[in-house]
C-alpha cells in the first residue's frame, strides 16, 4: 500500500536475495571452482543469464567457469546472451585478479559499478529496501576491515559466524523510527 514502516526488531537480512547474490559473488571470488556460487551469480540480476545459456556453456562436459572462459561459444546461445556471457567473463576475471589487492568492500563496490546491480535493484518492488540492504552489507564489510584486514575467505567466515549468532538480524532501516511511519 506504500505506507512507510519501521521495524523495531526483525529477521531475514542474510536470507534476502540481494545479500545472497553478493555473498555468492564473494564465494566465487574466493574459490572460482565453486560452481554453485557461480550459477547463483550468473542467474541473479548481477548478470541475468538464462538456464538455457548455462546448459549450453557446460554442454561439452566442462565446468561452468571453463565454459564461460572459452573464446568460442555454442551457437545455440543467443547473441543477447552471448553479450551477457562476455560481460560476466570480463567482470569476474577482473574481480578475480583484484582479489588480493582490494578489500572486500572495494570488491563489492566495483562489482556493483560494473554490473549496474544497484540500479537494477532500485527499479524493483521494494527497491529502496533492497538497495539499503546492499549498503548495509558493504557497511558490515567496512566495519570488519577497520578491525582487521582479512582475505575474502576470512570475511566470509566472519559473515557465517554472524549468520549463526545474529539469525534475527533485521533488514536495513530506510525509515526513521521517530518519523511518520507505522512501527512494527
Amino acid at each position: 500500500a506504500g505506507i512507510p514502516y519501521y521495524v523495531l526488531g526483525g529477521r531475514g537480512f542474510y536470507e534476502k536475495q540481494e545479500i545472497t547474490d553478493l555473498l555468492n559473488l564473494l564465494r566465487f571470488i574466493d574459490n572460482c571452482h565453486n560452481e554453485v556460487a557461480l550459477v547463483g551469480i550468473l542467474r541473479s540480476p548481477l548478470f541475468l543469464l538464462s538456464d538455457e545459456s548455462l546448459f549450453w556453456l557446460t554442454y561439452q562436459g566442462c565446468s561452468l567457469w571453463q565454459g564461460l572462459s572459452q573464446d568460442e561459444m555454442n551457437n545455440k546461445i543467443s547473441q543477447k546472451q552471448k553479450n551477457i556471457v562476455q560481460q560476466a567473463k570480463t567482470v569476474l576475471k577482473r574481480l578475480l585478479l583484484l582479489k588480493g589487492q582490494l578489500k572486500v568492500s572495494q570488491l563489492l563496490l566495483l562489482a556493483l559499478e560494473q554490473t549496474h546491480y544497484s540500479s537494477f535493484l532500485l527499479t524493483q518492488f521494494m527497491g529502496l529496501q533492497k538497495f539499503a540492504n546492499v549498503e548495509k552489507l558493504i557497511g558490515i564489510a567496512k566495519n570488519y576491515e577497520k578491525d582487521e584486514y582479512g582475505s575474502t575467505r576470512d570475511f566470509l567466515n566472519y559473515i557465517e559466524s554472524l549468520i549463526v549468532v545474529a539469525a534475527r538480524e533485521g533488514e536495513a532501516q530506510i525509515e526513521n523510527e521517530t518519523g511518520n511511519t507505522v512501527k512494527l
